[in-house]
This record gives C-alpha cells, sequence and structure tokens, in this order.
C-alpha cells in the first residue's frame, strides 16, 4: 500500500530527475474546486495560482464550471 503523499512524491521526484536533462523548475497541475484535493496539494507544497474555465468536452467527466490551477517550485 502506497499513500497519496507517497504517490505525488514519488511522481514529482520523476519530473524533478526529468527535467535537470531538459530543464524547468515548476510542477504544474489542475484540480478540481473541492476542499479535500486542494488541500491535499497545498499540503504537499503546491500553491493555488488561478483558475481554467472547463471547455466543453470537460464538463461531462468533471463536476463545477472551473478547475483550479496550482504549481510547485522543485529545488
Amino acid at each position: 500500500m502506497i499513500t497519496g503523499d507517497e504517490l505525488l512524491k514519488l511522481a514529482c521526484d520523476k519530473v524533478q530527475e526529468i527535467q535537470k536533462n531538459i530543464g524547468g523548475k515548476i510542477v504544474y497541475l489542475e484540480c478540481e474546486d473541492t476542499v479535500k484535493l486542494v488541500g491535499f496539494y497545498q499540503d504537499n507544497g503546491f500553491y493555488n495560482f488561478g483558475k481554467r474555465t472547463l471547455e466543453h468536452d470537460e464538463t461531462d467527466v468533471m463536476s463545477g464550471q472551473y478547475l483550479i490551477q496550482m504549481l510547485k517550485y522543485l529545488k
């Protein structure tokens, strides 16, 4: 069993490894606007910087009107 925190860390570590080869320092993601999701990402070092209105084809599979945009600076 692996926690969400551990899985997210593994993903960010892999992105950081790739960025060492191609450049970059930022991880960007979008998530639905729920307290649990936004809190999870904030607890893992992500910062909310905006929101994006859902495209027409996204409204069938996601709730709400927009997605929260978040980023994390990798050292």
